[in-house]
Parts: C-alpha cells; structure tokens; sequence
C-alpha cells in the first residue's frame, strides 16, 4: 500500500542531510571527511553483520541475536534481511516490545503503515508505561494523514512521561498541520526548555519562528 503523505512547512526531526553540488577549499574538505565518516560508518556496520552472521548456528534459538542482527541489518538499509530477522526474534518470543517497535518503524518506512500500527498496538499493550511506544504509534497514524489519531497517542505518551520531548515536538507538529499554530508554538517551547542542546530544540526554533511569520501575516 502506497504511503499517504502530506507536505510539511515544518523543519522534521531526522534524516541524514545529503551533500550536493561542488564545493572546494576548506568547505570541501569538510564535505570529504564528513563522506569518509559515513563510508567508516556503514563499514563498521556491514563488520558487525558479518560478526553476527558468523554465530547464526550458535544462537539459532536466541530471539536477542535477531534483534541484534534486525537492528544492524536496518542501519545498512538492507530492510529485507532486517525484516527477516524481526520476524525469526518475534516467532522466538512474541511479546518482544523492541522487535515489535523496530519492525512497525520498518513498516512505516516502507510505507506498510497499517502493519505497522497493528504491531505498535500490541507493543502498547504490552508495555502501557513506555512514552516512545506511543510516540511510534502517533508517528505511524501521523504518516497516513491522521493528524487526531496522532494527537491522541502522543497525549497518552505524555500522560505516561510529561518530560517526553519527543512527544511534545510531535504534537506540536500535527498541531500546526491542522492550524492549531499558538498550541504548537507552546509545545515546541516546552521542547527547548527540556531538551535545549538537542536536534529536536534547534528545529522547534525554526517551526516556531515560521509559524510565527504565518501568525503575524494574519493580523
């Protein structure tokens, strides 16, 4: 099933920023070694799959070597083989909150989102205190345009932990996505005020100041 998606004003959280056109001098050295990172970084990865792979028969019943192999298998973007190895840690154990999550975001990646909120309502009945399941779980709805079924998984994370920034910058976005603007400007404050060295902090700053500009258009 094709993902629903809308396009967003708004700064996201994650996603890795790509390096493109010509550059030279120190600003292309910057951009080498940040390239040569990433190649040592997938490098790293790709050594600890095969150091895995290595100990399939010795850990052939151990659900954590899975969920091991699952996680490292998605950090190469080999979603197949990550896939596989969810579902082998889920047949092991099937109350596996973390495989359960994992395999619900591979979903949503791919745009399978209704697999994926199907898993994350298992996670949430096994693990109701956990704020990052239901944070998952608003982001799942979140990607198939269903902004108050969002909103309400994200109250419940907070319900369970008012400190969850994650949740806050989430609420807030789908706030703004519906035009709610003055309560996304207080969510993303409380964002700043609980994480301010973080991600998430320096892009609540950039949606607060442009839905600010959207504020000020309209008076």
């Amino acid at each position: 099933m094709a993902r629903t998606t809308r396009t967003s004003t708004f700064v996201a959280l994650a996603g890795l920023a790509i390096l493109t056109g010509t550059t030279s001098g120190p600003a292309r050295a910057q951009a080498s070694a940040g390239e040569q990172a990433i190649v040592d970084r997938v490098a790293a990865f790709q050594a600890t799959a095969d150091s895995l792979e290595a100990q399939r028969d010795a850990r052939a019943d151990d659900p954590e070597y899975y969920f091991e192999l699952g996680n490292v298998y998605a950090d190469l973007t080999q979603r197949d083989k990550a896939q596989a190895a969810y579902e082998k840690a889920l047949e092991l154990d099937e109350d596996y909150v973390e495989v359960l999550v994992n395999l619900a975001s591979l979903h949503n990646e791919t745009g399978r989102s209704d697999e994926a909120i199907e898993l994350l309502h298992e996670a949430v009945k096994l693990r109701p205190d956990e704020s990052k399941v239901y944070v998952n779980l608003g982001n799942a709805y979140y990607s198939k345009s269903k902004y108050y079924d969002a909103m309400q998984q994200y109250r419940k994370a907070l319900e369970v932990d008012e400190r969850s920034h994650e949740a806050h910058y989430q609420i807030a976005v789908a706030y703004a996505d519906v035009g709610i603007y003055r309560e996304a400007i207080r969510e993303w404050q409380k964002v700043v005020e609980l994480a301010p060295d973080t991600d998430a902090a320096r892009s609540a700053k950039e949606n607060i100041e442009v839905v600010e500009q959207i504020l000020s258009r309209r008076l």
